[in-house]
Parts: structure tokens; sequence; C-alpha cells
């Protein structure tokens, strides 16, 4: 059959297209009104099309799919630019038993929507998918379509619902890197318009590995890392194990961390979210901890990222301090200071404090706090009603943290300070336990007279009794 070129389409003034009007106007209501009072004898015809969607590319994509008597090559990448042209087009004419453009494209939106619970698993292995509406092998469009019939796995097929076709399309189809990286971006950009607990967080952090790896935009990396913070609290820390991209020098990827605890931080939360944040926090930094390559900053900076309200103890970030001064055993005094700074002092157990003023791997600044620390603790629960260091815990805690240059001199005088108060401390001990002993013994002396004065008597008694019989003689 051959074609004619009776119309002439303007499209946003980009570029004009001669097309064959018999062909377009079965599928368009739109083109079958404008030129339902013309004659068939009526010559080239122009139509100016403003505002298309998409522009000449979304134009020529409805061309083709009138063209090809129906068919469309419909994937995520362009469902939305063909949906977005078949509602301005009016794409809603059954025509020779093939369902409307309009229809089509609806109809893999909600495919699309519905599958992207399951999207973390098979984004993985992320391919641009290709998948033609209806068509059957005879009707000699079998060269663009993909078939799951031909696929070597029946594994997939099985595990997936016949609503999650485009995933299938989306892990076998070969594709490179660009048109990875642009179908990631689409992706993303369509989890973003949804609710953001449709997809599970595992799934969010597999989208985030794929991204990584490829060159997609920036802003696709800030919407992926929102989605994941607003539900950092769901994550564990195999999903926080991310490493870091190449030439960066550390093990793990901190900074991407640390951006998504500034997104968690930046949403709405609920104590009990923020302590699971806290607690999940604190797990990964027992694990960056051993990593030679992460500066104090960085370390401090993890430390640093959540409230202090977020955390009940302390114990757990001094064992990870512990173990990265044992690390990075050439840092600098003030360094270590710094990293020791991270520490809320108050919210370390007896224990820790114990084994921190004893510890050879911390400042001896660090050590100093810690045992006024644990005297200050030891003297509130004995005076709780008073605050004997108030003052001096304050100047003591500006003193670690800002230093001095007379280093050395200070600490004496912390020191000294300590002592004075272990041995003032020892003292009301050992005077409360003297005025006991007092009490005791004059309680002994008392029971000591009572004995001797019943003792005189019973010997005075017996002395009468023996003089009698001889009196009596």
């Amino acid at each position: 059959m051959g074609f004619c070129c009776d119309l002439e389409v303007d499209v946003n003034g980009e570029e004009t297209f001669l097309l064959d009007k018999k062909i377009l106007i079965p599928f368009s209501s739109k083109l079958s009104r404008l030129f339902s009072g013309l004659t068939s004898k009526a010559g080239t015809l122009k139509v100016i099309l403003p505002d298309f969607p998409g522009g000449a590319e979304g134009f020529e994509l409805i061309a083709r799919f009138c063209y090809n008597n129906g068919r469309a090559e419909i994937s995520p990448f362009n469902a939305v630019l063909l949906n977005c042209a078949a509602c301005f087009m009016e794409m809603d004419q059954v025509c020779s038993g093939t369902p409307s453009l309009l229809h089509q494209t609806e109809k893999s939106l909600e495919e699309i929507n519905s599958g992207l619970e399951n999207l973390g698993s098979l984004v993985g292995r992320l391919a641009l998918p290709s998948v033609v509406s209806p068509c059957t092998p005879s009707s000699g469009c079998s060269s663009f379509q993909l078939s799951s019939d031909t696929r070597s796995t029946d594994s997939v097929k099985n595990s997936w619902s016949r609503t999650t076709w485009w995933f299938e399309d989306l892990v076998f189809f070969i594709a490179g890197p660009a048109e990875k990286s642009k179908t990631t971006e689409v992706v993303v950009t369509l989890l973003s318009s949804l609710d953001r607990s449709s997809v599970s967080c595992k799934g969010l952090y597999d989208i985030l590995r794929m991204a990584l790896s490829l060159k997609v935009s920036k802003c696709c990396k800030n919407i992926l890392e929102s989605l994941i913070g607003s539900q950092l609290d769901q994550a564990t820390l195999d999903n926080l194990l991310v490493p870091s991209p190449h030439g960066k020098g550390c093990i793990y990827y901190v900074n991407l961390v640390l951006r998504l605890l500034k997104s968690f931080l930046g949403g709405q939360f609920s104590s009990t979210q923020l302590k699971k944040v806290a607690a999940l926090t604190d797990l990964y930094i027992a694990e960056v901890a051993p990593d030679s390559s992460l500066k104090p900053t960085k370390f401090v900076a993890l430390v640093a990222a959540l409230p202090d309200s977020a955390r009940d103890s302390y114990d757990g970030i001094y064992q990870a301090t512990d173990i990265y001064l044992e690390v990075h055993g050439g840092l600098s005094e003030e360094e270590k200071m710094t990293v020791c700074c991270a520490l809320n002092y108050e919210k370390l157990s007896p224990e820790a404090l114990r084994h921190l003023a004893r510890n050879s791997k911390l400042p001896s600044r660090a050590a100093a706090k810690a045992v006024i620390t644990s005297q200050q603790t030891k003297l509130k629960s004995l005076l709780p009603n008073t605050h004997p260091l108030k003052d001096f815990s304050y100047s003591a805690s500006c003193y670690t943290i800002e230093g001095s240059k007379d280093k050395k001199g200070d600490l004496d005088q912390i020191l000294l300070h300590v002592r004075k108060i272990e041995l003032s401390t020892e003292n009301e001990r050992l005077r409360a336990h003297l005025q006991g002993m007092q009490w005791r013994v004059i309680e002994l002396e008392k029971a000591c007279k009572g004995m001797q004065t019943r003792m005189e008597h019973m010997m005075k008694s017996r002395l009468q009794a023996r003089s009698l019989p001889k009196l009596c003689s």
C-alpha cells in the first residue's frame, strides 16, 4: 500500500513532519474532529501543534505508533512521555482491534507502579528495557519484541508476577552504561512521586549501589539519598557498608552515611526512630573505626551527627574511640583530644570511666576528665541535693576542650584537686567509721561495768553464805 504526504504538522516550531492523514486520523479523536468537515479532495493541509509534550521527539513516537498499526515500543524510559503525548492528541481510538495508545500507556504505567515494591532486587542488574505492545508472531513485528518464552531461565518468571514484566526485561536486555544511567534516573524520578513507604529500604539501597556505579546526575543521587534518609531507621548495618568510591582512600563511603543522617534529621521522626538510628550509627562507627585511612574529623563527624539525646549510653562510642586511637597511634595530642571531645563523659558507665582513666592510648587530659567525672558522680550520690563540683567541673570541661599553653602545670593542679577530693571523701568515711566505733566502745564499757557490778554482788553473796555456818556453831 502506498503512502501520500497530504498532512504537514508543525510541532512547537521545532520541526515539520509530512505525513499521511489517513494513517493518523483513525487513532486520534482530535484529528478526526479537526478533519471531519473536509472533503477527501482537499490538498495538503497544515496543522500547527503548539506546546506539544516532548516536542518533536514526542510527536515522532506518536507517528511511529500510527504507522506501525497501533504498536508502540513502551519502556519505563518513554512511558510517561508517550502517555502525555497520547493525552494531548486524544489517542483513545481502537483501530483494527488494537487497544488505543492511551490505554496501552496507562496500563504500562500501572504495571510499573505495581512492580516498584520489588525494584531493588532487580535494578542491581539494571538495563534498558524494551517491550512492544500486543502483537502476534504472524504480524511481522517479532524483530521488535522480546518474548518471555525465549529467555534462558524460568526461575525469574516463576518468582515475579505478570505485573512485573518490565523488571524481567530490565534484567535480560543488553544495554550500555549511558542507557542504564538514563533508565536509573527515570526509575528514581518515578519513585520520588510515590508514597515513600511503597518501596523497601533494602530495595532503595540496591538502587543506590547501582546509581553509584553509573554516572547518574547529582539530582538523581540527591533524590535517592532523601528517600533512603526518610527510612533510615529501617536500615541494617549491611545497608550502610557501601564501599568508598575509587580513589577516596577510606574503605567505606563515610560521606554518604553523613548525608543520610542529615537527611533523616531533616524529616519527621519519633524518639524511638531516633534511638534506632543512633544504635545503627554506633554499629557503623565501630565498623569503620579500624580503618587507618579514616580521618579524625570524619570520625568525630559521625559521632556528632546525631543529637546527644539520641544515645542513653556512650560506652559503645568509647569502645570505638579506643579502637580508633589504637589504630591511629600517630595522631598528635591535640588530634587525640579532638576525638575524645566527642564523648559525653556523663553518659559513660563507671566501668568505662575507670577504663578510660587508666587508658594510656588516650591523652592525659581526657583521663583527668574521666577521673573528675567519676568523682563528681560519687559525690553526687553521697550528697544528692548539692553540687560541690559544679563550678570546677565546668572549668575542667572548658580546659579539656580548649587546651592550655601550660598543660603540664594545669594538669597537675587538676590531679591535685582530684586527690584532695579523694582524700576528703575518704576522711569523711573514716570519721563516720570512727564515730561508729566510739559508740560501740561506749556501749561495751557500759556492758562491762554492768557485768563487773553483778560479779561484785555475786562474790559478796558467796562470802556471806560461807560465814554463816561458823557463826551458828
